[in-house]
């Protein structure tokens, strides 16, 4: 069995600190880690703005979902 983590809160980009995304961080022991957003970080809902900036850091306040 395959160990998962879950943790929920608030996300953002370090360019951007006041533009805060709520959401879901999911780790999964041998398969990796995906950030599940409610909205996207551009505002402006532009992605095309994000993939320039090749984003690599991800900032986050979160607490861990008991299971």
């Amino acid at each position: 069995m395959m160990e998962e983590i879950k943790y929920t809160g608030v996300w953002w980009l370090p360019k951007v600190p006041e533009n805060k995304v709520f959401g879901t961080l999911n780790i999964i022991y041998g398969e990796g880690i995906i950030l599940t957003l409610s909205e996207s970080f551009s505002k402006d809902n532009n992605d095309n703005e994000l993939k320039v900036l090749n984003l690599k850091i991800v900032l986050g306040k979160s607490t861990i979902i008991p299971r």
